[in-house]
């Protein structure tokens, strides 16, 4: 049976590229009933804890790609889809992004993507 709210991300991210210095794709995901939290995101996600990981809300992050064509109209899907949004920066100058929130059953929801910072 196909899962309604992984429909919705796959459908909302198709064809777009978070924009640093390799365009990476977005790839969404459905996890485990689970707090929002950073450490059951990097439980979920297999970052080990010494990894340096930090929350930043999902507002700042959209606002820098409200320029971005595409990027505002996945946040608002993301909106109407998911609860308690935030985004979770794994790494050093090559990062994991997750965009994560909470599903109506509890599951904890978005995408995946990767950035380098120099």
């Amino acid at each position: 049976m196909t899962d309604p709210v992984l429909t919705t991300l796959r459908q909302a991210t198709e064809g777009l590229l978070y924009p640093s210095e390799y365009d990476e794709p977005l790839e969404p995901f459905v996890w485990e009933p689970a707090e929002n939290t950073l450490a059951e995101v990097r439980r979920l996600s297999g970052h080990p804890p010494q990894e340096r990981c930090e929350v930043i809300p999902a507002d700042a992050f959209f606002s820098e790609l409200a320029e971005v064509e595409g990027f505002p109209a996945l946040y608002e899907t993301l909106k109407r889809t998911l609860t308690d949004l935030r985004v979770y920066r794994c790494g050093a100058a090559n990062l994991t992004l997750y965009v994560v929130g909470r599903d109506p059953h509890g599951r904890l929801a978005g995408f995946k993507t990767r950035a380098v910072e120099t």
